[in-house]
């Protein structure tokens, strides 16, 4: 081996291959960038981009500690605004979209190492290629949205726990590591919040009930979340004396605003004193589920179809880039298409976007062509890796099991989107480019 081709771990990658990965990623993105013809517009296009920019002002213009302290705590889930507040405090908007470029560049390197772990270097390079011109990666680097900070987050805490799932023994290192990552992308976002569990019950299954597993294991667990439980903690403690106010972005508002979806379809109104607090209760929601079956039923198969249908051409290249108007002139809210698919059905909405859209109509329906047969490819070779892969098992069932843990868990929230699929797009890609390079099988991981 040369000495202009260090190795990366034990992993095969070199050092002049994360640089070409980054370097490319880089260039193309810092040119879109120069694209974007109102950049700060773009910006507040971000997931509820406003309303974390209000919680920034108001923590900004609180001044001393107590101050700050009263605005935390009563504002409440600061993992939902605070990992912007550096960047935002030190720059401005400018700054937090560099601060998650970087971070998807990162993502980028992360994915580049795991595809070469199991396969070969000709694979890594097209999934690279592949994942840097998807909408989610165009977009929410950025943007203020959660998952430009999530997304990279979660292709290094999967490497980690690849490698943990493929060595002789789980190494504490990639455990470490695998919480560092998991810890952050939990406290933005609870939706992750049992990927720690799923990563250990994997650890159980490859190396089974042994002390050094079960220490790893509750690692993992405790470890993953320690970002959240410390929240917790002092929220019931020093931010005891503290004004709360209820989050709107929380389990009982997501339930809230799916329940808000499905009773009008029923005719059937909610209770009063729940539609005034604007959250429900685990049991108040299976009532209401309970009351109208079938309509609930509508509400998830219309966002099962919306969560594959959706290309997010709609967003990037529409409202984002402004190549064609999204809404004809005519229909100012995007919910308008998620209720008419609610209530009339798939077909109807389709028909509605090419009557009030039609700028709009052909983009998405190429952009539903490609991202249904990247998925379909995709979805062979996902399970030509699963039955035939040489890594081992506990190992393809992390990589192929992980899309359908998002998939089943986003229609915990109000409403299933394009960008809550993008924490599975770097393991769709990586199939898809194994799949058209025919290297379904892959080859042996690192141990």
């Amino acid at each position: 081996m040369t000495q202009n081709r260090m190795p990366i771990a034990d992993s095969g990658t070199t050092a002049r291959d994360i640089v070409l990965v980054a370097a490319l990623a880089a260039l193309l993105h810092v040119a879109i960038a120069f694209l974007l013809a109102d950049p700060a517009a773009a910006f507040l296009l971000g997931d509820r981009a406003e309303d974390r920019l209000r919680k920034m002002a108001e923590f900004a213009a609180a001044g001393d500690l107590p101050g700050q302290l009263a605005v935390l705590f009563r504002i409440g889930s600061p993992g939902d605004y605070m990992p912007f507040w550096p960047a935002y405090a030190a720059g401005g908007y400018g700054l937090v979209v560099v601060m998650n470029t970087a971070l998807h560049l990162v993502g980028l390197v992360y994915l580049y190492r795991l595809a070469t772990d199991f396969f070969p270097r000709r694979v890594a390079l097209l999934a690279c290629a592949i994942y840097a011109l998807l909408p989610s990666s165009l977009y929410h680097p950025h943007t203020l949205s959660s998952e430009a900070i999530v997304n990279p987050l979660l292709i290094a805490a999967c490497f980690h726990a690849a490698r943990m799932l493929s060595a002789i023994r789980p190494r504490w290192q990639d455990a470490i590591w695998f919480c560092a990552f998991c810890a952050v992308a939990i406290w933005v976002r609870n939706i992750n919040a049992l990927l720690p569990a799923f990563a250990a019950s994997l650890l159980f299954f490859r190396f089974g009930l042994r002390l050094r597993t079960i220490a790893v294991a509750a690692v993992l667990l405790a470890g993953s979340h320690v970002l959240t439980l410390s929240w917790t903690v002092t929220q019931h403690t020093v931010g005891a004396g503290y004004e709360h106010v209820l989050s709107l972005h929380g389990l009982g508002s997501n339930l809230y605003w799916r329940a808000a979806r499905f009773t009008p379809i029923s005719g059937v109104e909610i209770d009063p004193d729940i539609q005034a607090r604007k959250s429900m209760t685990i049991g108040e929601f299976a009532a209401e589920v309970a009351r109208q079956p079938g309509a609930y039923a509508r509400t998830l198969y219309t966002d099962g179809v919306n969560f594959i249908a959706n290309s997010g051409m709609t967003m990037v290249f529409g409202r984002y880039f402004g190549l064609f108007h999204v809404d004809g002139g005519e229909t100012a809210e995007m919910l308008t298409w998620r209720d008419i698919r609610d209530r009339q059905g798939f077909w109807a909405s389709v028909v509605a976007m090419a009557k009030q859209s039609p700028g709009s109509f052909w983009p998405n329906v190429i952009g539903f062509a490609m991202h249904a047969a990247m998925l379909v490819a995709a979805g062979v070779a996902a399970l030509a890796f699963l039955a035939h892969g040489v890594a081992p098992l506990a190992t393809r069932m992390l990589l192929v099991f992980w899309p359908v843990y998002y998939f089943v868990f986003s229609f915990i929230a109000a409403s299933s989107r394009w960008d809550l699929r993008s924490p599975t797009e770097f393991l769709i890609v990586l199939f898809l480019s194994a799949g058209l390079l025919r290297c379904a099988r892959g080859r042996s991981p690192p141990t």
